[in-house]
């Protein structure tokens, strides 16, 4: 979309991230409350990219525990099904390149928001109704039911194309010295600021975005990170 003055909220966000989760009600809220003020651009963070090793007994306890954190400070659902599947491998590599998939898809019929959609659904799929989401048949299906043709969706997700195109996502990640999720950094012509950094709440982000949209340097919202 075309903007007189650009201005662009990158977004830095993983569908296996749990802080991403949490921060999902305040991406929607940014949406509607900015969306013709500011162009929202979604970056694949690549929090766990190409993870090999089943989870442990041990090590899924701990993403458990940390998952009750994140539920009792965002209030977002949590269902453990996929975690607790024996031999469930945490790689976040296939629902990143799922994400990109859609966009790419998307951007195909000039549909910008077929990204950030297909986010939210991978999300709701993994986190509110425990499916697994390493699993590319799972990623179609969630892909057929924001609206993408499965098959279309099956052959670019295959693809060597979409593999570059998500490490090309965790790369730009990398560049912006990104490191925790979810990330919020604002953009124009002559300036680039870090409005959230981790889990923050929609006020905290809210008056780091309209300080930033006046041109009034403000503090980041700094929360907890992936």
């Amino acid at each position: 979309r075309a903007m007189a003055d650009p201005r662009v909220l990158f977004y830095f966000a993983d569908p296996m991230c749990s802080w991403c989760w949490g921060f999902a009600p305040t991406v929607e809220r940014i949406q509607q409350q900015f969306g013709d003020e500011l162009l929202l651009v979604l970056v694949l963070a690549g929090l766990r990219p190409a993870e090999a090793v089943p989870l442990d007994a041990s090590t899924r306890k701990d993403v458990l525990a940390h998952w009750d954190h994140v539920a009792a400070a965002s209030g977002q659902p949590f269902a453990r099904d996929a975690i607790r599947r024996e031999g469930f491998v945490y790689d976040t590599e296939p629902a990143c390149r799922a994400v990109v998939t859609a966009r790419t898809l998307g951007r195909a019929e000039q549909d910008e928001g077929v990204g950030l959609r297909m986010l939210r659904a991978t999300q709701q799929a993994f986190y509110a109704e425990g499916r697994d989401v390493t699993d590319g048949g799972v990623l179609a299906d969630v892909a057929a039911s924001i609206g993408l043709d499965r098959a279309e969706f099956v052959d670019a997700f295959s693809s060597v194309d979409a593999r570059e195109a998500t490490y090309r996502d965790f790369v730009q990640t990398r560049s912006f010295g990104v490191h925790a999720f979810p990330t919020l950094i604002a953009a124009s012509a002559d300036e680039a600021l870090p409005i959230a950094t981790g889990f923050a709440s929609y006020d905290e982000v809210e008056a780091q975005l309209r300080a930033f949209l006046a041109g009034v340097p403000s503090a980041v919202a700094a929360g907890a990170p992936a």
